[in-house]
């Protein structure tokens, strides 16, 4: 998945969590992508991977 300033934080976190089975990581990830639309999940995403935000 292309991640973009459109992308919504629910939409991220769903395709971060693909195949991951670990509920608790699962409530997690979920709950960052709907606080401040994303806000906070993409803040750890982008320091973990070092991506450039466009």
């Amino acid at each position: 998945m292309t991640v973009t300033a459109e992308t919504t934080g629910g939409e991220l976190a769903e395709s971060l969590l693909q195949n991951v089975g670990n509920e608790q990581v699962c409530a997690a990830t979920r709950l960052f992508g709907a606080h401040r639309n994303g806000y906070w999940l993409r803040l750890v995403v982008y320091a973990t991977y070092d991506v450039v935000s466009t």
